[in-house]
């Protein structure tokens, strides 16, 4: 299926159902920034034990919001499949085996952890380091590309592991990351809109970009 036909069938399961999907991407932003904000109040040190409480206090939370995620990716499937979607459905991956989506969660992010121990320590601007945020963040957007389905399949599919669930979606990426990376591409002039409208959009895009990312996994997944 094309994108225009992907985005095409999100809008359509998205009628009628416009005022649950932003409030879902409200609560999401709210926990996202109550996170960032709590994260704040405990940096500021500059001493080892300091970055290092900071550092460790920030994975228990990016971890803690992954949970949260999945949930709201779930409410948003539910959606793309014609079902009853509440709003309970954003707290449902702490309530189904969260520790399947917490180890799943550290893997796929794993890249970007791996960055930000150096950064802690190093002159950001050596070029050894520069490297190294490079060869990581691409390995990031590829692991985004490759096991980005793994939350999904944790709640389709509650006899997987989470590494059950990151071989399947590795699986089903096949031949299909080309057009993921295309569908991300399709929503740049939206993100744009978000910096114009000073955040204002933000709640309808990425409820839009949350539909119709499930009904990707919708259209490979069968």
């Amino acid at each position: 299926m094309k994108t225009r036909n992907i985005k095409t069938k999100a809008r359509i399961a998205l009628t009628g159902k416009w005022s649950g999907a932003v409030l879902a991407s409200l609560t999401y932003i709210a926990v996202t920034y109550l996170s960032n904000y709590l994260l704040l109040l405990v940096s500021g040190g500059t001493s080892t034990p300091a970055l290092l409480s900071a550092y460790t206090i920030s994975l228990i939370l990016s971890l803690l919001l992954l949970l949260f995620h999945a949930g709201v990716r779930l409410y948003f499937l539910r959606l793309a499949r014609g079902e009853e979607a509440g709003l309970i459905s954003i707290v449902e991956a702490y309530r189904s085996q969260p520790d399947r989506f917490l180890i799943s969660g550290f893997l796929r992010c794993l890249p970007f952890y791996a960055v930000s121990v150096p950064l802690l320590f190093s002159d950001s601007s050596s070029p050894l380091i520069t490297a190294f945020t490079v060869i990581c963040a691409i390995a990031g957007a590829a692991c985004l590309l490759i096991y980005g389905l793994t939350d999904l399949l944790l709640f389709a599919h509650p006899e997987f592991g989470a590494l059950d669930a990151l071989r399947e979606s590795r699986r089903l990426m096949q031949g299909n990351k080309l057009r993921l990376f295309r569908l991300y591409l399709s929503f740049i002039g939206w993100l744009l809109l978000i910096v114009l409208s000073l955040g204002i959009a933000s709640p309808w895009i990425i409820a839009y970009f949350e539909e119709t990312f499930c009904c990707f996994y919708e259209s490979i997944e069968k």
